[in-house]
């Protein structure tokens, strides 16, 4: 299943649902659990949540209406980019409800300076303990100073992550404490990020012993190899490989 992919979310622009919600009940039916609500938000400067009311998806509509082709869609993605899904295991099976939050936002510097509703929000969630951390095809911004506050966020706050190439490079990962374990094989990157940052993945993964992955993590390398990181506490046995 090609899953998320900027391909495939482009392709359901047109739809009736957004596509990051598509494929969130895709995982959900996958994973052979149940819709509990579907509920869409707003994200407010010290990081709380703010659910939209009825009237605020009809003032939306009434916007909406007096757009037409790619600027109703930009509208439309703009309003409705923050979306909660409550789900739980299948019919009959014991548990507590799980939350999943899709966030819409821009993760550049200059952004997040801007509006810090976003940094807010994640600074509430950890609240003091460590997160798990998942990057995946994206595009080596985490490699770019531009894109700092983000990635000083997530190595100070997290416990561990998995990652295609597109994750912190080797040397802000042993900056932060933290080192890498590699699956697969790399050896360039697919198209543009920083010179040092890929020849410092292109050593690492040559310095490690080749681990197996059956499957694509996000992207593939230059010569369509599978590879996958996983970046932990220097020192640490879990994960282990």
């Amino acid at each position: 299943m090609n899953h998320n992919r900027t391909i495939d979310l482009g392709a359901l622009d047109g739809s009736g649902l957004p596509g990051p919600l598509v494929f969130a009940l895709v995982g959900l039916g996958v994973h052979h659990r149940q819709l509990v609500s579907v509920r869409y938000f707003d994200l407010a400067p010290d990081g709380t949540i703010r659910y939209l009311t009825a009237a605020d998806v009809e003032a939306a509509d009434a916007t909406l209406e007096k757009k037409t082709g790619r600027a109703a869609i930009l509208a439309r993605n703009a309003r409705f980019g923050n979306v909660e899904l409550v789900f739980t295991r299948a019919a009959g099976a014991s548990g507590p409800n799980q939350v999943f939050r899709h966030i819409r936002a821009d993760l550049s510097d200059k952004a997040l300076a801007d509006n810090p509703a976003l940094i807010a929000y994640l600074d509430r969630r950890a609240a003091g303990r460590k997160v798990t951390a998942m990057t995946k095809a994206a595009s080596y911004l985490l490699w770019r100073d531009a894109f700092s506050t983000i990635r000083d966020w997530l190595l100070g706050h997290m416990a561990w992550m998995i990652s295609d190439s597109t994750g912190p490079t080797p040397f802000h990962a042993e900056a932060a404490g933290f080192e890498q374990v590699t699956y697969g094989a790399f050896k360039a990157l697919m198209f543009s990020g920083t010179h040092a940052g890929e020849k410092a993945l292109r050593e690492l993964f040559e310095s490690q012993p080749r681990r197996d992955i059956p499957v694509f993590f996000g992207y593939p390398d230059k010569v369509n190899q599978k590879h996958l990181v996983i970046t932990r506490p220097k020192g640490s046995k879990d994960p282990a490989p």
